[in-house]
């Protein structure tokens, strides 16, 4: 493990690292136990149990873990390249959710609970009593558009429905 050496040239420690390398290593470790997995079951396999589908598991699952202990390197040098960076960005976060955390309880000193707002209920208007026309003289349109479209919708769709049987 290529990574583990790195690691410990640079002096890291899991304390020091940041939460993207330590799901990095995580993911390693993942694929470190089922390789561990898949070789348990070549050496007992079941009755349901393809050695020859296990061994190809077993050889994937190899090469996966060389390629993430390549990245996993990588990773970690430039997280140690870019560590001072990465500590400056995460103190100016810290006084960020402190200096909001101030502002918000400057602006509510008193936990006093909001007052609520009621709503006023408007009165609906009477429909026009000239036979359902409105202040201008235009008869007022119904619902029909819509029934008329739904109407045509069903008419389609029961002839492509027919048309398939």
């Amino acid at each position: 493990m290529k990574w583990k050496s790195e690691f410990e040239k640079l002096g890291l420690s899991n304390e020091t690292i940041s939460q993207g390398l330590k799901n990095k290593i995580k993911d390693f470790n993942d694929v470190v136990q089922t390789i561990k997995e898949i070789k348990e079951h070549i050496e007992e396999p079941s009755v349901n149990d393809d050695v020859d589908e296990l061994n190809e598991n077993l050889e994937s699952a190899e090469s996966l873990l060389e390629e993430l202990d390549d990245k996993l390197v990588r990773a970690i040098q430039i997280f140690h390249k870019n560590k001072d960076k990465y500590a400056e960005l995460g103190n100016k976060m810290k006084e960020g959710r402190e200096k909001k955390k101030l502002n918000k309880s400057q602006a509510n000193p008193s936990p006093a609970p909001a007052p609520t707002h009621t709503p006023t209920r408007t009165p609906t208007p009477n429909p026009a009593p000239n036979g359902g026309e409105n202040k201008e003289g235009e008869k007022k349109k119904g619902n029909w558009g819509l029934f008329f479209g739904a109407l045509a919708l069903g008419i389609i769709t029961f002839g492509i429905y027919k048309s398939r049987d």
